[in-house]
């Protein structure tokens, strides 16, 4: 006797696979954003989160928008492609500075600017001491037309988006700059193939990493053949 029938009343079925989480990730960021759900994904997946390769990146990227409530289509947050097949959520500076005003206990923000670096104070409600962050221009200066126009006004963003991030906690989100800094730092690290080229390493990416750690953990181990004592007691030995 299924469920309906003992207790008289419709119930619905429990959702199953990754098809109904994904609509329950859709409808939430739809009714935060106040659209159609089904109109939503093709949206994303055209423009902010087209980069995404597999749809459990497209899943975790509108995961990272509704945890931090921020609005893909502003561009607040949106799809960083790596070298290495890998896909970062990335937040832009006017996102940045929403979730700090978003948050009750912000009290303000100063800069302190010098000719080689900037120095960011934010301020809390809830805390005695202000917190401080100083970014120096010749560890952050980069290679895109923005740092060549307007270093100090670029400086000054590495600046708050480092103090956000000491203040406030703000984890598993990155500035462009930032991310094109990893990604060629995990280029230089991967393994080449034929060519000269890094080896497509799907699985580096950090989204596929926490989308599938609940499926890595429900596989059993594989059973370790059996070992003969001499065997065991050597290694044993070793270990001491």
């Amino acid at each position: 006797m299924d469920e309906t029938t003992k207790t008289g009343t419709a119930v619905a079925a429990r959702p199953q696979g990754g098809a109904p989480a994904r609509a329950s990730v859709m409808n939430a960021l739809a009714a935060k954003l106040e659209c159609d759900p089904q109109k939503l994904m093709p949206m994303l997946k055209k423009t902010v989160f087209a980069t995404c390769r597999t749809d459990e990146e497209f899943m975790a990227m509108c995961m990272v928008a509704n945890t931090y409530g921020l609005n893909p289509i502003l561009k607040e947050v949106y799809a960083f492609p790596g070298k290495n097949g890998s896909v970062m959520p990335i937040v832009g500076v006017d996102g940045w500075i929403k979730l700090m005003n978003a948050n009750p206990a912000f009290d303000g923000i100063d800069f302190e600017e010098g000719a080689d670096h900037c120095t960011a104070t934010i301020y809390r409600k809830d805390r005695a001491h202000p917190v401080r962050a100083t970014e120096w221009l010749t560890e952050c200066m980069g290679t895109t037309e923005p740092w060549k126009r307007w270093p100090r006004r670029m400086l000054r963003h590495k600046a708050m988006i480092q103090c956000a991030r000491i203040a406030f906690g703000f984890g598993g989100i990155y500035d462009e700059d930032e991310a094109r800094r990893i990604d060629e730092a995990a280029a230089a690290d991967a393994p080449k193939v034929k060519g000269g080229e890094p080896r497509r390493a799907a699985s580096q990416s950090p989204l596929r990493k926490a989308l599938h750690v609940e499926a890595e953990r429900e596989t059993p181990p594989a059973e370790a053949a059996p070992e003969d004592a001499d065997a065991q007691g050597a290694d044993a030995e070793a270990v001491i």
